[in-house]
């Protein structure tokens, strides 16, 4: 390679640059200003891949451990990255992007039911040299340990000693595995140039449940939040919510609530009698015990057969153990319990007090059907052979014409995306990113409001 070329690689910028804006009194702040820039060739190729939306994924560090995860579109070019660990923090910066061009946070941050993130982002980024030592490794076992292979002492000395100095590498190589965002997700697409940035947090800069008044905490403790609140002015909020409605809340349960739960009581014991009388067996009474806690399909989850239907046998095994078996009761015990009664009862009530002329409405419901049926087989042919004449009827020139419009319209998405992330461009002379209200919000926030400090 020339000196000329060598000398314009390493003018060339980074693909993504992260840059903190560090204030003169030095780093230390949990809420800092993170600026991102990126190269020509980045906004070139997302434009020739057609991204619709790309977004910068941020994702704290604290040693092999993720702290936290935020996304911005990537056109805004400047966030504030919060931190919640003190000491050695590492910032890691990638582009993500779905090719639909919705939000990848709806994957990003999804939660299962213990409040963990479902998707994992970062991973250890393994030298490729030890999945060589590993494999070294294995073969010098499958040497020492097969039987078929007559090995000198000298031959199995000098194995031993590789074994031992390949496991002393490979220990070492796995202590210090730099962290890094995945390459692979499932449903969202991203480039696989990373930036990373390191910064080191001071523990007194962190906020304490101290900086909020004693009856500020307790009123944002009085409803059952989903989360811990990750600042003081999250606290402030929850309080002043709790503040402005547990009045309302208090007459809606007494004027409504009460109400709603002496009818959802009914409904319950209303359910419980139900399954009785059909002689369920594993009826459940948590819902007419707890209306206000337990759901009414409490009562019949568990349930099993009816004590109408099949009988319990117990018996005695070859060991003395005893056993249950389930026996069908013959048909006369079944007809002569009370669902079979009550059905009867109702069935003569409604044949001698309630239809007057079966045999004229049986016959208007057979002519309505065979309407029906032929009115929905005469439509939906007519409507198949119209959708097949109207698919053949396309000819070449509109398919053609498609064709170019899509095109057209790639062309100004490509168009559209360079123009919007000309002025995070890290080779042009722009002004900067704009400074939205968001990030001036962020800004104001970070200066009277700090995250609380998490144990790792």
């Amino acid at each position: 390679m020339s000196t000329d070329k060598i000398v314009a690689e390493a003018d060339r910028p980074p693909a993504i640059q992260l840059i903190p804006v560090i204030p003169p009194n030095g780093s230390g702040s949990p809420s800092v200003r993170m600026e991102w820039c990126v190269s020509p060739e980045v906004i070139a190729r997302l434009a020739e891949l057609g991204v619709l939306r790309p977004y910068m994924l941020i994702v704290v560090t604290h040693g092999q451990d993720e702290m936290s995860r935020q996304l911005f579109p990537l056109k805004q070019g400047v966030r504030y990255v919060r931190f919640f660990t003190p000491g050695k923090n590492t910032v890691h910066a990638a582009i993500v992007w779905r090719q639909n061009g919705s939000n990848p946070g709806e994957k990003i941050f999804k939660r299962d039911d213990y409040g963990d993130y479902r998707m994992g982002l970062v991973e250890p980024r393994r030298p490729v040299e030890l999945f060589g030592m590993r494999r070294r490794l294995s073969k010098i076992f499958d040497d020492l340990c097969s039987a078929d292979r007559d090995l000198s002492s000298a031959d199995e000395k000098r194995l031993q000693g590789e074994r031992r100095t390949l496991q002393a590498r490979i220990a070492a190589l796995e202590s210090e595995f730099p962290m890094g965002i995945r390459a692979d997700f499932s449903s969202i697409s991203r480039l696989p140039e990373e930036a990373a940035v390191e910064l080191d947090i001071d523990e007194a800069h962190f906020a304490t449940a101290e900086d909020n008044h004693w009856i500020t905490r307790k009123l944002a403790g009085l409803y059952p939040w989903d989360s811990k609140p990750v600042d003081p002015c999250r606290v402030r909020a929850r309080a002043l919510f709790t503040a402005c409605t547990l009045p309302f809340a208090a007459a809606v349960c007494i004027g409504i609530g009460i109400p709603v739960l002496a009818v959802v009581a009914v409904l319950n014991l209303l359910i419980v009698l139900a399954l009785l009388l059909a002689g369920m067996r594993g009826i459940s009474y948590e819902a007419l015990l707890r209306p206000w806690a337990k759901p009414p399909r409490v009562a019949w989850e568990k349930a099993t057969t009816s004590v109408w239907l099949v009988r319990e046998v117990k018996e005695t095994g070859q060991y003395g153990y005893m056993s249950t078996r389930r026996v069908r009761r013959p048909f006369i015990q079944w007809a002569l319990t009370p669902p079979p009664l009550l059905v009867v009862l109702v069935a003569e009530f409604l044949l001698f007090g309630g239809i007057t002329h079966p045999k004229t409405a049986l016959a208007a419901a057979g002519i309505v059907l065979g309407i029906y049926v032929v009115v929905v087989l005469v439509l939906g042919t007519f409507l198949l052979v119209w959708s097949h004449r109207q698919q053949g009827a396309r000819s070449e020139a509109a398919a053609e014409h498609d064709r170019q419009t899509k095109l057209e319209s790639a062309r100004l998405r490509s168009a559209k995306l360079t123009r919007e992330l000309n002025p995070i461009n890290c080779t042009t002379q722009s002004s900067g990113p704009r400074q939205s209200f968001v990030v001036r919000f962020e800004g104001l926030k970070s200066a009277v409001c700090q995250p609380f400090a998490r144990k790792v």
